[in-house]
């Protein structure tokens, strides 16, 4: 659904398990949106050296709140502007360097929920 959804993005790639280099080795966003700025310098080489502008974990069973949180810093520090986590029930939360956001700021049109 994520992906779906940040198709309507304009200037840009959408990619479902996104593997990033991090601090910590590979990690794998579930999805993940880059500018076609983004692509153009790095490619689609595996895994990328830094994180696109944007990583979507969709939470399930098996994930853990420090894994989430651990992935969200890593995914930060590795280059992406914002982190989004999305529950089960559909909810987004939205996360950059600074915090938890109300909204997104790389794609503000996006819902809270889908």
């Amino acid at each position: 659904m994520a992906a779906r959804l940040l198709q309507i993005m304009d200037g840009g790639e959408v990619i479902t398990e996104c593997s990033i280099n991090t601090e910590d080795g590979t990690k794998v966003a579930d999805v993940s949106w880059g500018s076609t700025e983004f692509f153009t310098t790095h490619g689609l080489v595996t895994p990328l050296p830094v994180a696109p502008q944007l990583c979507v974990e969709i939470v399930s069973p098996s994930n853990s709140k420090e894994e989430l949180e651990g992935k969200v810093a890593l995914y930060l520090e590795a280059g992406a502007e914002e982190v989004w986590i999305c529950n089960n029930q559909g909810s987004i939360e939205f996360r950059s360097g600074t915090g938890e956001l109300k909204s997104s700021l790389v794609a503000p049109e996006f819902p809270a929920e889908v």
